[in-house]
């Protein structure tokens, strides 16, 4: 799961980031609990991960995607809602975890 999409040909592909990406640290993390939080908040894609869209239609680059990871989440904003979808997935992590740090990936 990452915040990049190839462009380019074939011969000449290049990674362009598409978003901003953040680590979201949680004290004990558990992965089953943070799973529950994301199905309340997003729909899990067919990777396991988790896509949020401030509409229904599947298709194209969703607004915001999420992945659980050993230290808590991965989470990239990759437009449209996408800082409104991480604001209140924050929001909903606190309510179930003591602790909720967010750091920017550069």
């Amino acid at each position: 799961m990452d915040c990049e999409s190839v462009g380019g040909d074939e011969a000449e592909a290049t990674l362009n980031v598409v978003g901003t990406e953040y680590r979201l640290t949680l004290t004990s993390p558990d992965g089953v609990r943070i799973r529950s939080v994301l199905s309340r908040l997003a729909n899990a894609s067919p990777g396991g991960d988790f896509e949020f869209r401030a509409d229904s239609d599947r298709a194209g680059m969703p607004d915001a995607t999420a992945a659980v990871e050993p230290y808590g989440l991965y989470f990239c904003d990759c437009g449209g809602s996408g800082s409104d979808d991480l604001g209140r997935l924050v929001a909903a992590l606190v309510t179930d975890f003591t602790g909720v740090l967010v750091e920017t990936l550069e």
